[in-house]
Formats: structure tokens, C-alpha cells, sequence
């Protein structure tokens, strides 16, 4: 998943990160994550930047005190299953609470699913519930919330539900701590998808104060309520969001912080300023600016984190297939074979990153190959746009298409820059376009008002 679920058991370095204490002191040491980029294929495009992420278990921590992490742009909600933006989960994935979660190993651990058991079909799974688990108003979460969360939210509203919820044949209460479900076909990688909620969507909302209503639309997505280690506070537009400690949470002794803010900073040089007065004390990984990153390994006061990727392709280049030009599997190809991706991650990551050669991870030997991954061939891309029907024009131009991006990410506006430039040996003109967080994921992963985008 892109960012941990639950901040209390994520903030790993020695000192704790610099979260400050009750007394609004700071520790000496301050955590700054530290991304590697790559580049592959990626679902309908091709993927610029695979970023690695944190595991969901650290060591104990110091108890108390408010940390403040520096997010690079404004969130667009603050539930999970109207998006998946990256935003948008750090904060939603500490008010709710999922099924299952990850290890550093990448392994399915419980949460509310405290014990889980899989058919030797592969196609029935049957999740017990931890008991004692309450919403922040104080109802139990049941099997129940599991099943309304699963049919009637996910099913209607997460935008990769198409991905998966299609090879789903039931999801069900057996009884009031048993969550059944049961695929029409075997999904090997069933549990690693409920465990990754911000593509799942499994992250349990309350069927009472829910039902009777359109999820998309219900007054709760302005100020949720969960089962997670947070309670919500409020949502200042243009600001932050305030989390609060749930003292009821179920996960024993958790969490170690009082209070966690979301601080939205969109501009790159405003949110390192930030973090070096101690205003901020973590920034997180999609939002790092990476010319920074060898500046702060040097400086003993600072601690960059490194941890192995979790996923191949965190960033990609987003081709719309439905664009009239762009739907023909041949151009997408050919414009691959136009990039230098190697280029890419030296020049937007200053050499903070790698390019990936597949959608799949590299540390997974078992699965990975590189047999697929594109190498730039000029040639070979002009000669596909030929044949694809895409002269040159007079001035050399064979089609025009507008590339997107959203501020707070400064690598992704060089990455789209380094593509305008490596497809004009091609002719294609790019126009390069970028907008506010919000604004950037409705019109891309809600109206697929775009191009192509990354």
C-alpha cells in the first residue's frame, strides 16, 4: 500500500521520529522518507516512478506528543472510497481500520480480522473479527459493517473496483463476528488486495450510519468515523487535517502519538523550509522534494529512511484508452519505445531512484521478469506511428496530446517535461498541463478528463 495504515506503528527511527512532546519540545532527530523511482509498465501507460514504502510494524515508541507530517498537496477526501490518492489514505487509513494489513515482509497480518481461514478452492474466504472493536461513537463493528462496506460502498464507490469486485460472487455476515467472501473464481492474490486498501477500498466504514443513503454523498465523508487508532478532529480547507488518539482503539497500548495533523504544503521549497524550523516533523515519501535527498543524508540532524520497495511502479504515465488517438494499442507502444527512462530517473530523481523494468517488483525473484520492459528505440517508434496511420505533417508534428500533473510532486512536473521533450523526436507535440491535487484527481480518476497524465 502506499502509505502504512495506522501512523502509531510506523514512525520508525531511532529517536521516533521528531514528534513533539507534551511539553512542545522536539527530538533531535527528524524522519524524512526517502523515495526510489523507477520506471515500467503500468496499467494503461507506462510507469515513471516505483516508490517503496514503509512496513506496518516498527519497534516501540516514546509515548505522547503531536507529529505533523508535510503532505504535498491537498487532500481530496478524507475517506478511502472515493479515491485512491495517496493524500487521501494517509489520513483515511488511520481513522478506519481494515480486514488485514502488511508486515515489513509484506505479509497478511490481522486487524479487525483477527484469524482467517481460505477454502481449498481458493475461492471462499472467512474472516473472524477481533472482539471489543468500536467504532469512534462507540458502536461495535460487526460482520455486519464488513458486508455493507464490501456491497454497498466498495462495490458502488472505490474507483478500482472494476479491477477485482467484478470476481466476486458474495460477500456476506455468517453471523455477527464471521465476514465471508466467496469469489467466483480463485484470486491468488486475494488477501495481498484487501491488505492494500488503498486499491481495495477495505478499509470498514459504519453500516449505521451509512445505510439508507448514497455512500458517495453521505455527510460522514466530511467528518468520518472510524474504528482506527485516530479519532477526527476537523478539516481546515487549504490547512490541514486533526486526528486525535482513540483511546478505545483495539489494538492494545496503541497509539503511542496524542495527536497527528496532515499539514498540506503543495510547494516544494515551502515544505523543506518548513521541516528544517521543525514545523513539520515527516515528510513523506510522495512527497519529497529528491534534490533535497543527499542534502539531508549529510545532515546528522535529519534521518533518511531507506526501505525496500513494496510495489514496482508507484508514479506511472497515465495513457487515457479512451482517447481517440491514444486507444490504439500500437501508439501507446510506440510512444513507450520513445522514452528514456533511464533519463527520467536521473534527471526528475537526481539519481534518487532506478527505473523498473515491470509492473511487478523486482525483490518478488519468483515472479519478476524483465522480459517485457521497453528500451528507447527511435526508429522503431517512428516506424509504428507510420504504420498506425500518424504521418508527419509539414512541420513534422503527427498528433498533439496534453500531458497532466498535480502540484506538491516537483519530480512528476520534470518527468512530464523530460517527456514533452523525448517524444518531439517522434512528433508528437505534448502540452504539459498541471493543476491543484483535487482538481487533477477528479478530472483524471473520476471523469477521465485528460490525455494522459502522470
Amino acid at each position: 500500500m502506499v502509505w502504512p495504515a495506522s501512523i502509531q506503528d510506523n514512525i520508525a527511527c531511532p529517536s521516533a521520529g521528531s514528534a513533539k512532546t507534551q511539553e512542545g519540545s522536539a527530538l533531535d532527530r527528524r524522519t524524512l522518507l526517502r523515495t526510489t523511482i523507477g520506471a515500467g509498465l503500468g496499467v494503461a501507460g507506462t510507469g515513471l516512478m516505483g516508490m517503496p514504502l514503509l512496513g506496518r510494524r516498527a519497534s516501540a515508541q516514546q509515548r505522547g506528543g503531536t507529529m505533523v507530517i508535510g503532505a504535498g498537496g491537498e487532500a481530496p477526501n478524507v475517506v478511502g472510497f472515493l479515491d485512491s490518492d495517496s493524500q487521501t489514505f494517509m489520513i483515511a487509513a488511520n481513522v478506519f481500520s481494515g480486514l488485514i494489513g502488511f508486515n515489513r515482509d509484506f505479509e497478511p497480518v490481522p486487524e479487525l480480522a483477527e484469524s482467517w481461514t481460505i477454502s481449498k478452492d481458493g475461492r471462499t474466504y472467512t474472516f473472524h473479527l477481533v472482539k471489543g472493536a468500536t467504532f469512534h461513537d462507540g458502536k461495535p463493528v460487526t460482520a455486519e459493517d464488513c458486508a455493507f462496506t464490501f456491497n454497498e460502498v466498495i462495490a458502488k464507490c472505490h474507483p478500482s473496483r472494476g479491477t477485482w469486485w467484478p470476481n466476486v460472487e458474495s460477500a456476506f455476515a455468517s453471523d455477527p463476528s464471521t465476514f465471508v467472501l466467496q469469489l467466483k473464481k480463485p484470486f491468488p492474490a486475494m488477501m495481498s488486495l484487501l491488505a492494500y486498501e488503498l486499491r481495495s477500498g477495505a478499509l470498514i466504514v459504519p453500516k449505521h450510519l451509512y445505510q439508507g443513503s448514497d455512500p458517495a454523498k453521505s455527510p460522514m465523508n466530511q467528518h468520518p468515523i472510524g474504528s482506527g487508532p485516530f479519532r477526527f478532529v476537523e478539516w481546515v480547507r487549504g490547512s490541514h487535517v486533526e486526528m486525535v488518539r482513540n483511546d478505545a482503539y483495539f489494538v492494545a497500548s496503541k497509539p503511542y502519538l496524542d495527536r497527528l495533523i496532515v499539514q498540506f504544503i503543495p510547494d516544494p521549497a515551502t515544505r523543506v523550509l518548513a521541516f528544517e524550523r521543525g514545523e513539520v516533523d515527516f515528510i513523506d515519501y510522495t512527497a519529497v522534494p529528491h534534490n533535497e535527498v543527499r542534502r539531508f543524508e549529510k545532515d546528522k540532524r535529519f534521518q533518511v529512511i531507506r526501505v525496500n520497495d513494496a510495489i514496482a511502479v508507484q508514479g506511472m504515465w497515465l495513457l487515457n484508452v479512451r482517447h481517440p488517438i491514444l486507444k490504439d494499442v500500437k501508439v501507446r507502444q510506440a510512444l513507450y519505445y520513445a522514452l528514456d527512462t533511464d533519463d527520467i530517473a536521473d534527471k526528475a530523481l537526481f539519481g534518487a531512484g532506478k527505473p523498473a523494468r515491470s509492473v511487478l517488483n523486482s525483490n518478488l525473484a519468483w515472479c519478476f521478469t524483465d522480459k517485457f520492459a521497453y528500451q528507447r528505440d527511435i526508429p522503431k517508434a517512428n516506424q509504428m506511428l507510420e504504420d498506425a496511420g500518424y504521418k508527419r505533417g509539414t512541420d513534422g508534428t503527427r498528433f498533439k496530446i496534453n500531458l497532466s500533473w498535480a502540484t506538491g510532486r516537483a519530480y512528476d512536473g520534470k518527468a512530464a517535461e523530460l517527456i514533452r521533450d523525448q517524444l518531439r523526436d517522434v512528433g508528437v507535440v505534448v502540452n504539459v498541463q498541471v493543476y491543484d491535487q483535487p482538481t487533477f484527481v477528479e478530472k483524471v480518476f473520476a471523469n477521465w478528463d485528460f490525455d494522459s497524465a502522470v
